[in-house]
């Protein structure tokens, strides 16, 4: 996984101390054998799958639409007006997986966007779109013409349908309020069109300003609506009470549900419609050649090169078997873990009771005190509730010397049941994350000071000259190519 400088042969390293394990004392110029790896969804996007977080919510986005489409009365549309949406050359890839869909799936659409955790994500992402769409409309609004009052004038319903598309216009688009409805000439009363137009202007004119961009921010969502931490109410701006009685925690766990539902039927598609690579060597070759100049610098050339393609054992936290076609071209026998549950779940182990695999979750690391109601929200119990695969990793190590190499995680504290031993183990002989930008390698290091005991981090990032073992490194990509969970 890493090529060493020959340390042996070394002028400028002295007195190397010895590395004392509880096997024994271990040779400090070892290689490891075993090189573990852990892949995110950054290893997915750069091996051509569209699953970003922004992929995935404008799927839900667009499933809200065309539920709307099919049952709002002010809205609806033939079918043939929607068959009409995907047969144009520049559809979106996430209304294009809509095509296949039933109308469970918009259903499952509209549930989350109209559940607690919806109402956080969608009107963090879309805060004009969420207040006029996602809302049930206001009572309607009647105008007096002099005489009477005129009832077939509703201007709510006016604004709703020009947002799908659907109406040229009206007193309202004069309006300073809506602004951020201005559409140009041409792409007025054209349906998807405009929907998507102006979707994807909210998007941008938030882009600097929304805190909510990652897959960690939606663990992040799930811990705020569970334990109401004050940091996390302030980050994401909530500042209601959410009950916890019974009723509640189902409507909560409806949502969350509905969002597992969604994610893997999204991921399904695009695992379906992944841009495949010419070969497993030609992907592997390019992490090499993106990430080794870096590497070698920030380990002040003690690492000469990284190069993924032997890691002996994968800890994925990806949903699909992505990593598992990629890495198994080159070894067909190579040890893939999927912690988090998989889209493609063996037939022996797949439950009858659940209706997906995967699981969304938070780690309740503070161990805040929650009702027993509330304990299905933590991803360790949603992993047994889900009958994920089980990872004790003191089995994945061993009491073997090991690398470890992380590429395309964000290393979110929800993960720490798996990082914080990985990295505080004494057979650990080097750490390596590969992050796409410097702005990646701030998040994450301030993701790991917070999950890490305070000599756990300056052990690993000390660097000291006469020891050899748990050292961590950042490498940043040379070009673009992936992004982190």
């Amino acid at each position: 996984m890493f090529k060493y400088r020959d340390l042996k042969k070394s002028h400028d390293i002295r007195n190397i101390t010895q590395i004392i394990t509880p096997r024994g004392i271990l040779d400090p110029f070892e290689v490891p054998k075993k090189k573990i790896l852990i892949v995110g969804n950054g290893f997915d996007i750069r091996a051509g799958i569209q699953s970003s977080f922004e992929d995935f919510i404008l799927y839900i986005v667009y499933g809200c639409a065309l539920f709307n489409y099919k049952k709002k009365q002010e809205i609806k549309i033939s079918d043939e007006e929607i068959k009409n949406f995907f047969s144009e050359k520049d559809c979106p890839f996430q209304l294009k997986a809509h095509e296949i869909s039933t109308d469970e799936i918009l259903d499952k659409c509209n549930i989350f966007a109209s559940s607690m955790m919806g109402e956080l994500v969608l009107g963090n992402l879309f805060p004009n779109f969420y207040q006029y769409i996602y809302f049930q409309p206001p009572e309607p609004v009647y105008f007096y013409n002099g005489d009477d009052y005129d009832e077939s004038i509703n201007e709510e319903k006016m604004l709703i349908r020009y947002i799908y598309g659907l109406e040229q216009g009206g007193s309202f688009i004069d309006n300073p309020e809506y602004n951020f409805l201005f559409l140009p000439k041409e792409l007025r009363n054209k349906g998807i069109k405009s929907f998507e137009y102006l979707i994807h202007s909210e998007l941008k004119s938030l882009q600097h300003k929304c805190k909510l961009k990652l897959w960690l921010d939606i663990e992040s969502i799930i811990e705020l609506i569970v334990t109401q931490t004050p940091d996390l109410k302030e980050k994401y701006g909530t500042s209601y009470q959410i009950p916890k009685d019974q009723a509640s925690t189902d409507s909560l766990l409806l949502g969350l549900n509905s969002f597992e539902i969604l994610l893997a039927t999204y991921l399904r598609f695009a695992e379906e419609h992944l841009e495949k690579e010419s070969s497993s060597s030609s992907f592997f070759k390019k992490i090499t050649d993106d990430y080794s100049d870096s590497l070698s610098k920030r380990s002040n050339f003690l690492i000469q090169r990284v190069d993924i393609s032997d890691a002996t054992t994968i800890i994925n936290y990806n949903y699909t078997n992505v990593a598992e076609k990629i890495f198994k071209q080159k070894n067909p026998n190579i040890d893939i873990r999927y912690i988090n549950g998989s889209l493609h779940v063996k037939d022996e182990v797949r439950l009858d009771e659940i209706d997906t695999n995967i699981v969304v979750g938070y780690s309740n690391l503070e161990e805040i005190k929650v009702t027993k109601e509330q304990y299905p929200f933590e991803k360790k119990s949603r992993r047994i509730l889900k009958n994920t695969e089980f990872i004790d990793i003191d089995s994945v190590i061993n009491k073997e010397l090991f690398d470890l190499t992380i590429i395309g995680h964000s290393c979110g504290i929800a993960d720490s049941d798996i990082l914080k031993p990985l990295l505080s183990s004494d057979y650990l002989k080097s750490a390596v994350i590969l992050c796409h930008t410097v702005e990646d390698l701030f998040s994450i290091f301030n993701n790991l000071k917070k999950m890490l005991d305070k000599e756990q981090f300056n052990l690993l990032f000390s660097h000291p000259a006469n020891k050899l073992n748990k050292n961590l490194f950042f490498s940043v990509e040379k070009k673009g190519g992936c992004t982190n969970n």
